[in-house]
């Protein structure tokens, strides 16, 4: 894709939640709009984080209707979890909600370009060695899974919310401990028994 021959009115450095929702925004009245995304429009959000979280949630809460059935003059039993079949569930939301995503930036015809942006002046981002200028500029970045100095990150004694949520069996033996209790630890309600840190410091330092 070639870069656009005169500035837009906006270029939006981040296709996540916050990126996408200033870019219908802007659409909305009547701006030209460049989004920009390295990986998939949705961000973090949609593919790594909230949705596929939410979805898993929603799998546990049907097997715990499922198991308390009685209680409600329901006879229903819990035979167990197929993690294939739960998996293949969070798989299904995130795909439709992506391709509807993938539908409103074509829709509300912004100018969509995948690759990794790097802001070069107050008015530029480059992409792939082309320059997109906007009067205006928004940086949208979104997040990644941290580690803390020191700490390795293997992905099987020591794991980030983006491995345990593309585990698609539970996990053996279950976690211990779990720094951070954003939207993504909260999965960790499938009957894990863990130590929970809200934050961790080091001698010296501001908290991490």
């Amino acid at each position: 894709m070639s870069a656009p021959t005169s500035p837009a009115d906006l270029v939006i450095l981040g296709g996540g939640s916050g990126g996408y929702a200033a870019a219908f925004r802007a659409s909305e009245l009547g701006l030209n709009v460049v989004l920009i995304e390295k990986d998939k429009v949705g961000g973090t959000c949609l593919h790594r984080g909230c949705i596929p979280t939410k979805a898993l949630l929603h799998a546990g809460e049907v097997a715990d209707l499922a198991r308390e059935g009685e209680q409600f003059g329901v006879k229903t039993s819990l035979a167990g979890i197929d993690m294939d079949g739960v998996n293949s569930y969070k798989d299904g939301v995130i795909s439709k909600l992506y391709k509807g995503l993938q539908g409103l930036v074509k829709a509300r015809k912004i100018t969509y370009v995948e690759g990794e942006g790097r802001l070069t002046s107050p008015t530029t981002v480059e992409v792939n060695g082309q320059s997109y200028e906007g009067k205006h500029i928004l940086l949208a970045t979104g997040s990644y899974a941290r580690s803390l100095p020191g700490l390795d990150i293997d992905g099987t004694k020591v794991i980030t919310s983006d491995h345990a949520l593309a585990n698609s069996q539970p996990m053996t033996p279950p976690p211990r401990t779990i720094a951070e209790a954003g939207t993504r630890s909260r999965f960790s309600a499938w009957s894990l028994v863990m130590t929970f840190v809200p934050s961790i410091s080091r001698p010296g330092s501001e908290r991490a």
